[in-house]
This record gives structure tokens, sequence and C-alpha cells, in this order.
């Protein structure tokens, strides 16, 4: 019984814990720079133009309030601007301004506004990235289907260390995962010293048995100060796995073999974790990712991976008919 009762209090400490970190790094908390705050509202009210675009039927000169508050935004004195949002949002407007350009009784104010933002931004070699694109539809790949088949957990590398230029790839790939509003507030950290991926490991505790073969060794975290309100408390976890997820295929599609570790570990050796890795306070650890190459000795053998069988689809898929 007073076992049960200190899981019970030890849980309820971790979840006051969790509560403080959301309320300390969150975007509206001033405790914050301005810059990063500023920087993600941008991504996100930007993307708003972007879907608006992207719909069938856009609304003529929709979103004139938001386009407005977003330019005052990047007026604000004092402040940094990041470059990412101003390269997405000179797009975005750019593209608002060239599906409009046929339409009469145009609002000439903020059409104005949006010229001059687009003007001074092209002025100082800001380079344009938002807006909308042509995409060819998916298409019925049985080539695709096999290798989402062919995924599995490796425990076995070789100790050769995943060269620098391949990892970029692979995150450049895990880089197409989805993202609410575009927000991308998934980071990666990469390690490949021996002493360091043990201690990491040690840190983890899931990975016996095999630890000592890891040589690379992925982080994933997410950004707190992405997300704000209580409504998003827990979205930067979904965000975190979408990206995991598909770092994990990117790793494969490289012919990299890769092994998924969890990070359910408490709020103190999160922290030793976050401090061992030189990670920020404002993020969350999402889970570690150990890769590596096929040992040459086993080149073009089987390897063994555990079965990890699958439940009947009867017990996951549920179709509703109403």
């Amino acid at each position: 019984m007073f076992r049960r009762l200190a899981k019970l209090l030890q849980m309820l400490f971790e979840y006051l814990h969790d509560m403080w970190q959301f309320t300390r790094y969150n975007s509206h908390s001033p405790l914050q720079p301005r810059s990063k705050r500023i920087g993600f509202h941008t991504v996100i009210e930007t993307h708003t133009l972007e879907k608006g675009l992207a719909l069938p039927k856009p609304r003529p000169f929709f979103g004139l309030l938001k386009i407005k508050t977003i330019l005052r935004m990047q007026q604000q004195k004092g402040v940094e601007r990041e470059l990412f949002p101003r390269e997405m949002l000179l797009g975005a407007l750019a593209a608002y301004l060239n599906w409009h350009k046929e339409y009469p009784d145009k609002p000439q104010e903020v059409i104005d506004q949006i010229k001059n933002f687009i003007e001074v931004e092209r002025a100082a070699g800001v380079t344009a990235v938002g807006g909308v694109r042509e995409v060819s539809p998916p298409i019925n790949d049985l080539a695709a289907q096999q290798f989402l088949q062919s995924r599995y957990s490796s425990r076995i590398f070789d100790e050769q260390i995943l060269p620098q230029a391949l990892v970029e790839q692979i995150v450049l790939l895990a880089q197409k995962a989805p993202s609410q509003c575009n927000r991308q507030s998934s980071k990666v950290y990469v390690f490949s010293a021996k002493d360091k991926i043990d201690a990491l490991l040690e840190l983890q505790g899931g990975s016996k048995g095999f630890s000592h073969n890891v040589p690379t060794l992925f982080i994933v975290t997410s950004e707190i100060t992405a997300w704000g309100g209580p409504q998003q408390r827990n979205q930067l976890y979904v965000d975190g796995g979408l990206f995991a997820m598909q770092l994990m295929l990117s790793i494969h599609a490289f012919g990299v073999l890769n092994c998924p570790l969890n990070l359910a570990v408490s709020n103190s050796t999160e922290a030793t974790i976050k401090k061992l890795a030189d990670i920020p306070p404002s993020e969350r650890l999402i889970m570690m990712v150990a890769a590596g190459f096929p040992s040459p000795a086993s080149e073009g053998a089987a390897l063994t991976v555990a079965s990890s069988p699958r439940r009947p689809l009867n017990e996951v898929l549920y179709t509703s008919r109403n």
C-alpha cells in the first residue's frame, strides 16, 4: 500500500514539474526571448495564409487582419528577427499578391503594406521560400508499400560511424515530416563519441546487451516555445513523434540499420541527459534512435531481429458506418 502511494505521489510531482516547464518556456511566457516567440508566431500565422491559398476556392482577400498583425510583428523595434520566418512570410505574401493580381477593388492600404514589406526584404537579400507549389497526386506504389513493410528494429551494428554527409541527408529527408502549422519544433542531436554514447544510453536504461555496439546515436527533441496555451500542452510530443518516425524511415531509406529507444524517464534524469548532451532546457526529449551500418560479415545474409508481431487488424481498426 505504501509503495503504491509513493508511486502516486511521484507521479504528481512529475506532472507538476511538467506543468512548470511548459509554463516557463511556452510561447506566451515573458521569460522566453521575444525574437524566438515572434519567429514561431510568424511561421504559424503565415502558414494560415498558405493553407488559404491551397483551398479549392480561396475567398478573395481573405486574412487581411491577420496580414496586418503579422506585418506589425515584423516592425517591432529592438527585436532581431529570425531568417526562416522572414523567408516563409516573404514567399507567402508574394503568392498572395500573385493570386489576387487580376482582382479589382483591392484593399489598397494592405496591398501597399505587403508590397513595401516584399521590397524591403528582397533588398535585404531575403529569399522567398513560402507560398504554394504544384505537386503530383499520390500513386499506388507497390515499391513504397514494400519499403514500409520492410522496416524493423536492429540491435546489431557495425562499428563504423555514420559520415556527417550521410547524417545531413538523413535529417534533410526527415524534415519532410508534417508539423502543426509548419512550426517545425523538432530538433535532432547526433553523437558518435563512444564515451558520450555509453553515458547517454546508461541514462536511457533500455538498451542493455547492445548499447556498447551503437556507433551513432540520434536524440530527437521538441521546442516548448513553439507551443502556447493549455490546449497545446501535449502537441510538442505529437510533432516530435511524427518527426521521429520520419527520421527512422529516412535512416532506413539510406540502407542504415536503426533501433528506436524510448525516453520514459523522470524529469531529473531528463535534465541530466540534456546537460550531458548540451540540449537547452526549453526543449523536451522525445526519443533516442541508435543507428549504424550492417556488419560487412553479414553482407547479403539475413539479419536476426525481434519478430514484433502486430495485433489483428480488427483490434486496431474501427470504422464508423453512421
